[in-house]
């Protein structure tokens, strides 16, 4: 996870989920969280109270998180309401397999299935169920590396938001329809 810890980023979900995937995988995995904010502390203390403390690492704010996206199986986001979410964006462009809340913004981004996956907000077992199936199926994390990165380079990228801009200006202003 990288962003902001905040209530309704529901990180406490993805730290349940993480405890539900290490018991699923006899604690061979690890959960990286880059950010910081007003909920820190009560995460942490969360995580040691569920058992998991050592095996959630609690960075805060870095310069270089795409270095740690970069080294990444998967990512998690679990918000309850967002704007569109720049690290989700990030993890896709980077490759990282996605597993996202099923809100509006994140539909946008996400084809399920094909890009990432949506799993119902406050879903702790899903994310768990879903990272699971990920990590034992490289063949399925390749392919959904590939679809995300190629889905964000195409809709997503400073050319293609410009292309996008320049078709709706075409539009309001009448050039580029053809005339009848």
């Amino acid at each position: 996870y990288i962003g902001r810890l905040a209530r309704q980023k529901r990180l406490e979900d993805l730290l349940w989920a993480f405890e539900l995937l290490r018991v699923l995988r006899q604690r061979d995995c690890r959960f990286v969280i880059v950010g910081d904010g007003p909920e820190r502390e009560s995460l942490e203390r969360f995580a040691e109270q569920i058992g998991a403390r050592d095996d959630v690492a609690f960075i805060g704010h870095r310069t270089d998180a795409a270095r740690y996206l970069a080294a990444s199986d998967l990512f998690w986001l679990a918000s309850d309401f967002e704007g569109q979410s720049n690290s989700l964006l990030e993890a896709m462009a980077l490759g990282v397999p996605v597993i996202a809340s099923d809100i509006g913004p994140n539909r946008e981004v996400i084809e399920p299935g094909v890009t990432g996956y949506l799993v119902p907000v406050g879903d702790r077992a899903a994310y768990s169920q879903t990272a699971q199936r990920l990590l034992e199926n490289p063949a399925e994390r390749e392919r959904l590396r590939l679809a995300a990165r190629d889905a964000v380079t195409r809709r997503h990228s400073v050319e293609g938001m410009v292309a996008a801009y320049a078709a709706v200006y075409d539009e309001v202003t009448g050039r580029g329809v053809p005339s009848a």
